[in-house]
């Protein structure tokens, strides 16, 4: 993502949160777990006190990422960006999507799905409850039967996006599972999916306003939590390491040659669109004059077309 222009204190570039390394070194370091903490709770309600992220932010470590996976730097804008991290008695993941996807909502709910699962057969693989399958008792096999299940965590799972998923005016929804007919729930409240449309106006809560100002940029007040205010000083440009910024200014080239390259295929489809609509009135209007008797000569004349192309209508 572009760097915007900004008056702030530096006095210098602001970098867009919608970025993915910006998005990743807020929500997924350990010294800023307070903001994944203070994200989770405006959202979701949830409070926590131990948080511990799954896959913690190290620029080398990115660094490397991306250049073994052969990142393709023209889809920078259209990559997800997520962050898992655990709590007490839950896991947590956040997604930025700012790109328009057709199956975004089912890739979604099986990211949140994988989440629940892959924590299945936990306590086994850590060895509780098992010693030796050959001498294993009923009682132990018992017990590890049911360590596969007690290993299941309920799931908090936003997705952040930047285009209007819902045709409604509400910024956030939260689906559960529920049983709307009976008004009934599960034991538990096993899985909360929610989607934030930064892109509509409005909020159900002021400090839920404020994420979404921070998200696109907007200026915020002195009152809003300090965890937001933090988040915000992290956009400084400024405040970036010196392989933070090598990185940085790299992908914000690379988008700045995919819109470009975007721009022109536009242009060009545009174009051969409204010469392909041209082509198919012309003929249009030569099979009108044919229908009516007019010498195929003077429909080439007035229509540029072949004799041949004026006989094949």
């Amino acid at each position: 993502m572009a760097a915007k222009e900004s008056n702030n204190e530096t006095g210098g570039k602001r970098l867009s949160a919608l970025g993915d390394l910006i998005f990743h070194k807020t929500f997924s370091s350990p010294e800023n777990v307070d903001i994944l903490a203070g994200l989770a709770r405006d959202i979701f309600g949830v409070e926590t006190k131990s948080i511990t992220i799954l896959d913690p932010y190290d620029i080398k470590v990115y660094m490397e990422q991306r250049k073994e996976s052969n990142f393709s730097e023209n889809r920078l804008r259209h990559t997800r960006k997520d962050i898992k991290a655990r709590f007490e008695t839950a896991d947590f993941t956040a997604e930025l999507q700012v790109g328009k996807d057709d199956f975004f909502v089912p890739r979604s709910l099986k990211y949140a799905f994988d989440t629940f699962t892959e924590n299945y057969n936990e306590a086994l693989r850590e060895g509780v409850a098992r010693k030796d399958e050959d001498t294993l008792l009923f009682e132990e096999e018992e017990a590890a039967i049911l360590s596969r299940y007690a290993s299941l965590r309920p799931v908090y799972a936003l997705n952040i996006v930047n285009f209007n998923l819902f045709h409604d005016e509400a910024p956030l929804r939260v689906f559960s599972l529920y049983d709307p007919k009976r008004g009934k729930s599960l034991d538990r409240e096993w899985l909360h999916v929610g989607y934030f449309e930064i892109s509509k106006p409005g909020a159900e809560t002021e400090r839920q306003g404020w994420w979404r100002d921070y998200f696109l940029g907007n200026p915020l007040p002195e009152r809003a939590p300090v965890y937001i205010r933090k988040a915000a000083k992290l956009l400084d440009y400024v405040n970036l390491t010196r392989e933070e910024r090598r990185m940085f200014d790299r992908d914000e080239y690379a988008q700045s040659a995919y819109e470009s390259e975007l721009y022109t295929a536009r242009r060009i489809g545009r174009d051969e669109g409204l010469a392909a609509g041209k082509a198919e009135e012309c003929r249009a209007n030569a099979a009108r004059m044919k229908a009516d008797g007019m010498d195929s000569i003077l429909i080439a004349k007035y229509t540029g077309l072949s004799l041949k192309e004026i006989r094949g209508l």
